[in-house]
């Protein structure tokens, strides 16, 4: 790639990493439950991303944002046991406000005891990960699957 390019791509990166800020100020409180239910690993570092980008676009000030954790996904409190990364990424969406709520059938279903994930504190369990999902959207939150 020829330098001219390279410099003009590198000069609209900054300009957008820039506007990052303005963006943040131009939308609404935000009320939001984000439905994570996949076990596949692929999937839960695209959905953390994803929530991670969504707090940073709005502000954590501006949103309240709930994730309910049902289906294979209760694995991913399993799994940051052993997986530094994974339980980095949610510590630091744990640190931005994120409230989690868990699904207490999905954990029995796979012979999971809460006692057995990585406790934060900042979980919840709840009966049925759908239920908390329609409760949440009835309560004003807007419903988001990744």
């Amino acid at each position: 790639m020829d330098l001219y390019p390279r410099v003009i791509l590198r000069a609209l990166a900054g300009v957008l990493a820039l506007s990052g800020v303005v963006f943040a100020a131009t939308y609404p409180p935000q009320r939001v439950v984000y439905d994570i239910d996949s076990g596949a690993r692929a999937n839960w570092d695209i959905t953390l991303k994803n929530i991670h980008n969504h707090i940073e676009a709005v502000g954590p000030s501006r949103i309240s944002l709930i994730a309910v954790v049902h289906g294979r996904a209760v694995r991913l409190f399993e799994r940051a046991h052993t997986d530094p990364k994974l339980n980095h990424r949610l510590e630091a969406l744990l640190a931005l406000g994120v409230r989690i709520r868990l699904s207490q059938d999905a954990l029995m279903e796979r012979g999971l005891r809460p006692d057995e994930l990585v406790d934060r504190g900042q979980w919840v369990l709840v009966k049925s990960g759908a239920a908390e999902i329609v409760r949440l959207e009835r309560r004003g939150y807007i419903y988001i699957k990744p």
